[in-house]
């Protein structure tokens, strides 16, 4: 047990991390970076310790990310721009960096892993084996089978392992959430996400064919979705359509522009069968928000709507229309040059989480105890089996696959 809380660890250093692209560029929509800046709020504030490092898998190019954090990070007052940094300057590629970088930090430390998709799986197992609490960017997993051994190795360590589902703390998400029961049983669930172009190059750099828009954006409200039904509801079959021809044909990625999964529901109560269509896109055309995104809910009493990527909010810049949204992070700083943005949803989810790994620090609860109020490894195994499921259904022309259960969780999926 510890009274002190935890350092942070953050393997990776692309857009969400520090803002900075893979060229060195400054990123069109996250370009303050989300990780270093919370992560700096959050160690002023006392909720992590004064220890935060950066990972990547070369030396080169921390001379430039460290100027871009002195910049954005040093006109508030008060926050750091001071972050240790893994490998060395003068190191070459090293793909295992990482390992060497966990080796600074202790048991009860919190790992954040923003890598590409198809490394997460094998970070955070070195990280559950090392006895540290796990926090990694959306998919968690490609495979059902990777989510499931590690939720269980979590559980038997203690470990609060979480994907950063950070959609669950939208004020108008969470208000819906506390009513979803009152519309019924659940018969459809629609939503749709969509971004640039620019995403699919820059994904695309860092994955390669090894990931689709469905991973990268279906897996928001996918989430939601699962968030909302709390069990009372479960996806039992799913199958998959993606659209192709822009990318290809514009920049020679050959990857699905628009991918569409529609999953069917059984309502556990009476057996009512509810369907959930989830769409993504990254073909949008410029437009006055950098993501589309919105979603309609109808139950046997009612239905709801959320235009999320819209709040009433608009503002015009040099001839050009915005929508902000300024419920996701506050990055401009206060007339006392203090940071504000504790209260936007890309702020909640991280503090949220130190809180709960601080307290199983210190002995005061068990991760087991925030299966229902954070997004664990053992409460979101029904969004990688529906994102499992419908790549593999993708992968075979739109084939039907059915998810399995087993002690109320899924255990495998399998082709019809």
């Amino acid at each position: 047990m510890s009274n002190h809380p935890p350092n942070v660890l953050v393997i990776g250093r692309g857009e969400y991390v520090t803002g900075l692209l893979r060229d060195g560029s400054v990123s069109r929509d996250k370009g303050h970076g989300v990780v270093t800046l919370v992560l700096a709020d959050l160690r002023k504030r006392g909720l992590i310790g004064t220890r935060i490092g950066l990972c990547g898998t070369t030396g080169g190019g921390w001379t430039v990310v460290r100027e871009h954090l002195a910049r954005n990070i040093g006109r508030f007052k008060r926050l750091s721009a001071d972050f240790e940094t893994f490998p060395a300057d003068t190191s070459e590629g090293n793909t295992e960096a990482y390992l060497a970088a966990m080796d600074h930090y202790v048991p009860g430390d919190i790992v954040a892993i923003y890598t590409s998709d198809s490394t997460h799986f094998t970070i955070a197992s070195e990280a559950i084996r090392r006895g540290m609490h796990v926090i990694i960017a959306k998919p968690a997993f490609y495979q059902l089978s990777q989510h499931i051994q590690l939720a269980e190795a979590a559980k038997k360590g203690n470990i609060l392992a979480c994907v950063e589902n950070h959609k669950r703390h939208d004020p108008v998400y969470a208000d819906f959430k506390a009513k979803v029961d009152n519309l019924g049983d659940f018969s459809y669930f629609s939503a749709y996400m969509s971004q640039p172009d620019c995403q699919a190059k820059h994904y695309h750099s860092i994955n390669g064919q090894a990931t689709d828009v469905s991973l990268y954006l279906n897996s928001h409200h996918i989430d939601y979705h699962t968030w909302l039904m709390g069990g009372q509801a479960i996806p039992i079959r799913v199958t998959a359509h993606g659209s192709t021809g822009v990318l290809e044909k514009s920049y020679g990625i050959q990857t699905q522009d628009t991918i569409t999964i529609v999953a069917q529901w059984q309502n556990k109560k009476n057996g009512v069968i509810g369907c959930g269509s989830y769409t993504a896109s990254w073909i949008a055309r410029p437009s006055d928000v950098f993501t589309q995104q919105r979603w309609f809910y109808l139950g046997s009493n009612g239905e709801a709507s959320a235009d999320q990527a819209h709040r009433g909010y608009s503002i015009i810049v040099d001839e050009r229309l915005k929508s902000p949204n300024p419920h996701y992070l506050n990055v401009a700083p206060s007339q006392a040059d203090e940071f504000t943005g504790q209260a936007g949803y890309g702020y909640q989810i991280f503090e949220h989480f130190v809180k709960a790994v601080h307290s199983i620090r210190q002995g005061l609860s068990v991760a087991e105890d925030y299966v229902d109020t954070l997004p664990t490894l053992g409460s979101t195994m029904e969004v990688t089996a529906i994102l499992d499921a419908g790549r593999q259904s993708l992968l075979r022309n739109g084939a039907p696959f059915r998810i399995h259960y087993g002690n109320d969780n899924p255990t495998t999926i399998e082709a019809e």
